[in-house]
């Protein structure tokens, strides 16, 4: 901390009455000399104490009703250090603010204070490491003050002439380009979106060590740059630019844990305006979704902020977000997304209002007003006054035109109110009869169909369209087809949350015996990975033909390549690739064939909704989503018998709509590793033609599930020789342990071999703007196996090799545990098929089995058998018998 001469502050206007600021209690100087002490040693524990409970009880005791000591008072009992007195005086007008009422000139004076703080923290060396309460009240504070001052400053018509010239002559006090100049420039100084960035690559720790930094280094630039991108958010929300506000708010991951949720306000702050700017830009869902966690949050902890001074807004912003809820409840109706304890308190606040909401006649109308006008934030103008007579008052602007927008909307679901009574009510119905219901002709139904779409759909910032519908239809000629809409967990961002969680954390554990499991590709038995001999032989021919050249591929790839991964995939005496139905295109890995299938399908097909099961791999929503795919699940896995959950799965395809697109793992589901038998695939397969679904087969196994290539491949050939279409994306990746040359296919089975011809021309208009053509050594590495007799039956070897290792580390982790007398039944680990198993251990076992046995996998009991060897398998055997038997 660097030392600087005496303070030259001008003194803070008294206060009436006996408040002398020159005179400093011997508390006061216990106080500041310890708190400039600990400072000065780093030691965070002892600051958090005293700022939270010594500043609190001295204020309570000596200034319950005046400031405290005025800087100058103090500066000598800490060497008049510059940081140190900037920071008091923070603390000083926090004080003043919560407790009196400021004048103009300390609201200006207190502004000066942040500015020369804040360049200290930009531009100084500050090495100090302080609470994370500290650093959030900081921010909190600079944000409401900054609220306050233009609240002030809008009440014209009482201001005096000494208060006009003052606000003349200070007009960059609190100006809204400085206070969102200061908040970004801690951001963008601190690096903390970079930081954010690289921790999710297992590069950073920042919100493992909650924003400390154990080194002996600083945390309060980064800290305070993570805590300002709450502050910009709630700023943008003040000024009533909601999209602006959730985009300054994107670097931090609200579904998760963090930083900002170690300080009881901060995290509150945050929900309250995320969850408002999604209201007020018409994403209900995600508002409700929020709402329910935090209140549900606030309903289990509150009891343990009794004592604390913020204990009042919390439950002020408690009661603020209830009203919130009943008013996106009310707009929205998506009660399944609210916990039954969230239900039953806004039932008993709200419920009796919540019905009158739903009539949308005058009550109604009085009702939104009342509670939006209870909840919302206290909107600002931030621009300055005229100063030109008559002076008026425009502190009530803002908010009179945020409650006319909003209420504006509210109008307009008044209109659409009558659709949605009826479509809950019909699975179908005719254009012809919902109108004579609703008394008005075709054309206008068709009219208020449309605007009822619009209306329930949000643009995400990847401008994915999401529906807040509770309900969802489709029109096909003069028939409305409705089905319920089904909330899709987040499956997809899970999985890869948890596996890059589990790497960071294997990799950090010293321990010998260390196990990790969350890995998806294979390993040796000595923990390897594996390059086959019969690729690494491939190479070499390729490598000693000197007649091979580096030119680019056609836009569809190599063409041996195609040929022989469609024969591969469907069979070498397909009927479709017999009559030249099927249309093949080199890809980049399975990945990149899901990603061309799913453009192809945004583009020329008719349905735009495709149906993935629920779990399925993480990538898989992005892919579709992204590509302009509208995502819903299906069931599939069921928990309690660990395996399929067959009937949920054929009622949830049943329900679907005609034509929808449904996506089916081919074999090896991942990552429940849960397939259905053949029978059953006859069911699914039945089912679907039936009701004109459309498959799309992800292929990433072949004949690494099960060690026979045309065994894995019987489902989708099931489908391919009934006649109909489908899309095979698929994958070399695994069964030829080729993950980094990125090599796939996208084959399409058409019903005749003009479409086909068609399809191609289509699939390139996909391809060239995407990444023009695929790379050349992968494919031909490919090709060059499959095409020489000897070299495929020496894969078809190898390839059986690793599906076998996999399978007998199946029955040998199932044998340990039945010799070891584990209770339950763990026969689902050899009944389920390729390379990860769903353990059936809860969060709680998975848990104790790292910290005691120093075994990683996800937390929902998912392992990759391929990390296990014979050596391991006691090990892991040990530790779930132990987590078994004593976490239950």
């Amino acid at each position: 901390m660097t030392i600087a001469g005496t303070m030259g502050y001008e003194r803070e206007q008294q206060i009436p009455g006996d408040y002398d600021p020159n005179y400093v209690p011997d508390s006061v100087k216990s106080f500041v000399v310890h708190m400039y002490r600990h400072i000065r040693e780093k030691n965070v524990y002892e600051i958090h104490q005293m700022y939270e409970t010594s500043f609190q009880s001295i204020s309570d005791r000596f200034f319950k009703d005046a400031p405290w000591p005025s800087v100058d008072a103090v500066a000598p009992y800490v060497d008049n250090d510059h940081v140190f007195c900037l920071l008091y005086r923070e603390m000083w007008f926090r004080h003043l603010y919560a407790r009196l009422s400021p004048t103009l000139k300390q609201r200006i004076d207190s502004w000066d204070n942040y500015c020369n703080l804040f360049q200290v923290v930009l531009h100084g060396v500050v090495n100090m490491q302080l609470p994370n309460q500290w650093l959030w009240d900081m921010v909190d504070e600079f944000v409401y003050q900054f609220q306050s001052f233009c609240q002030y400053r809008a009440k014209m018509k009482s201001k005096t002439e000494q208060e006009i010239a003052l606000l003349r002559q200070y007009g960059q006090a609190w100006n809204v380009y400085g206070v969102l100049n200061y908040l970004q420039a801690l951001v963008e100084k601190s690096m903390i979106i970079q930081i954010l960035e690289q921790e999710k690559e297992g590069l950073e720790q920042f919100t493992a060590t909650d924003g400390y930094d154990y080194s002996g280094g600083s945390n309060v630039l980064k800290v305070l740059g993570y805590f300002s991108m709450i502050g910009l958010l709630r700023v943008h929300c003040l000024l009533g630019d909601y999209h602006t506000a959730l985009k300054c708010l994107l670097p931090i991951d609200i579904s998760q844990q963090g930083v900002y949720t170690s300080v009881i306000g901060s995290h509150i702050t945050t929900i309250y305006h995320y969850g408002f700017a999604n209201l007020m830009l018409r994403r209900y869902t995600d508002a409700i979704r929020e709402f329910n966690k935090i209140l549900l949050y606030i309903f289990k902890t509150k009891q343990y902020h009794q004592k604390s001074p913020q204990y009042e807004q919390i439950l002020k912003k408690n009661e603020q977000m209830y009203a919130l809820l009943a008013i996106s409840l009310s707009l929205c109706p998506q009660v399944k997304l609210v916990e039954e304890v969230v239900n039953s308190q806004l039932r008993e606040k709200y419920g009796e209002k919540m019905l009158r909401m739903q009539r949308y006649d005058d009550e109604a109308f009085a009702l939104y007003d009342e509670l939006f006008s209870y909840a919302c934030p206290k909107f600002i103008t931030p621009s300055a006054p005229s100063y030109e007579e008559p002076l008026v008052n425009y502190n009530q602007d803002a908010y009179r035109l945020q409650l006319k927008l909003f209420l504006y909307e509210v109008k307009q679901q008044q209109l659409l109110s009558g659709v949605r009574t009826f479509l809950k009510v019909y699975s179908t119905i005719t254009l012809g009869k919902l109108a004579a219901y609703m008394e008005v002709d075709e054309p206008t139904l068709r009219t208020i169909l449309m605007t009822y779409k619009h209306k329930t759909h949000a643009v995400d910032f990847d401008g994915k369209i999401t529906s807040n519908a509770d309900i969802d239809f489709y029109i096909d000629d003069d028939m409305i087809h409705v089905a319920e809409s089904k909330p899709a967990k987040r499956y997809g961002d899970y999985f890869m949350r948890q596996i890059v969680k589990v790497t960071v954390a294997y990799n950090k554990d010293p321990s010998p015996v260390k196990l990790n499991l969350g890995v998806g590709a294979y390993r040796t038995e000595e923990g390897k990975p594996l390059v086959l001999n019969v690729v690494r032989r491939a190479e070499q021919m390729l490598v000693n033909d000197s007649s091979r050249v580096k030119e680019y591929l056609p836009i569809v790839g190599l063409s041996d390549f195609n040929k022989l991964s469609a024969k591969l995939i469907l069979g070498a005496d397909s009927p479709a690739i017999q009559e030249n139905r099927v249309t093949t295109v080199q890809c980049l890995s399975g990945t990149g064939s899901l990603r061309v299938g799913a453009e192809f399908l945004a583009r020329h097909y008719h349905q735009r909704t495709i149906y993935i099961p629920l779990p399925t791999w993480g990538n898989h929503p992005k892919v579709f989503g992204l590509a302009g795919l509208s995502v819903k699940t299906y069931r599939y896995y069921d928990p309690a018998t660990r395996g399929l959950n067959f009937q949920g799965l054929l009622e949830d395809l049943g329900s679907a709509p005609s034509g929808a697109i449904v996506l089916l793992h081919a074999c090896a589901h991942n990552p429940t590793g849960v397939d259905p038998t053949l029978h059953q695939w006859e069911q699914i397969r039945q089912l679907m033609r039936s009701k004109a679904l459309f498959p799309f087969f992800d292929s990433a196994y072949q004949g690494f599930a099960s060690g026979n290539l045309d065994a894995d491949a019987q489902s989708v050939r099931m489908f391919a020789k009934d006649g109909g279409e489908c899309l095979v994306a698929q994958s070399y990746a695994k069964n030829m342990g080729l993950y980094g040359e990125r090599v796939g296919a996208l084959s399409i089975v058409c019903r005749s071999a003009d479409v086909a011809s068609r399809v191609e021309s289509q699939l390139k208009l996909v391809i060239r703007p995407m990444y023009s053509n695929p790379p050349i050594h992968g494919a031909s590495i490919v090709a060059t196996i499959l095409k020489d007799r000897s070299m495929f039956q020496e894969w078809t070897i190898e390839l059986k090799a690793m599906a076998d290792r996999i399978i007998s580390m199946r029955q040998q982790l199932f044998d340990a545990l039945r010799s070891r007398g584990t209770p339950g039944d763990w026969s689902h680990i050899i009944k389920q098929i390729g390379m990860f198993t769903f353990t059936g251990l809860n969060t709680k076992q998975v848990a104790f089995m790292t910290k005691e046995y120093h075994i990683y996998m996800t937390s929902d009991g998912r392992i990759s058998m391929a990390g296990l060897s014979s050596r391991t398998v006691p090990h892991l055997a040990d530790a779930i018998h132990a987590a078994v038997t004593r976490q239950g």
